[in-house]
């Protein structure tokens, strides 16, 4: 039985009929009973089901960086849910009837901060740490918040992520340390510019897909 707490008009909790009341984030809301079907599902459905499986799978190792990089663009639902809709089916293959997940495809960001024009990453020195620096085209010297930088290695399937939360200007190399690169390393990058007071972030500045990082692929 469903539960009025808000006069006749207002949110209500429970079933009702067809519909369950419930609320997220204090906002009342109602959905239908899920619908049971028994026929057997289409090819159409089961491609989409686990494609759908397949963006949440790559996507999960990295939860807790999308609450940033997604935190301001909101469709009124959880910031790995907005991160899982955007990239399905868009980042989504059909390789001989299979799902495959394309990475060089994958937005891992949405916001509405200026980007810079180029970013850079540098072969590690002896101590293992190692740079990295945004660019203009120009070369003109640009104020930002901040980055985070995302890079992920294919050969062991491993993502890392580094949030920069300081201001810095374009040019400015900055030191960093904690992902082994090397030139075995086959890796997909992407970085935006992020504002931590603001709590913003933009969209993806650069993609970059290179066995040694810092050269065009």
């Amino acid at each position: 039985m469903g539960t009025i707490k808000q006069g006749i008009l207002g949110g209500f909790s429970g079933k009702v009929g067809t519909v369950v009341g419930a609320s997220w984030k204090g906002k009342a809301y109602m959905r239908g009973m899920p619908q049971h079907y028994t026929t057997q599902a289409t090819w159409g459905t089961l491609f989409c089901q686990r494609a759908l499986s397949a963006i949440i799978e790559v996507l999960r190792p990295i939860a807790s960086t999308l609450r940033l990089t997604f935190g301001d663009y909101d469709h009124g639902m959880s910031t790995f849910n907005k991160a899982v809709k955007i990239n399905y089916p868009g980042a989504i293959e059909n390789h001989d009837g299979e799902p495959v997940v394309i990475y060089k495809k994958l937005q891992l960001s949405k916001g509405f901060l200026q980007c810079f024009d180029m970013f850079y990453v540098t072969d590690p020195a002896e101590n293992g740490n190692w740079f990295v620096y945004a660019m203009q085209y120009d070369d003109s010297e640009v104020d930002y918040p901040g980055f985070i930088l995302i890079l992920y290695d294919k050969a062991s399937d491993t993502w890392f992520t580094h949030i920069y939360d300081q201001p810095f200007t374009t040019g400015t190399s900055i030191q960093m340390q904690g992902f082994p690169i090397d030139s075995d390393k086959d890796l997909l990058g992407w970085v935006f510019v992020y504002d931590k007071s603001l709590g913003q972030v933009s969209n993806n500045c650069l993609d970059f897909h290179s066995r040694h990082i810092n050269e065009d692929d």
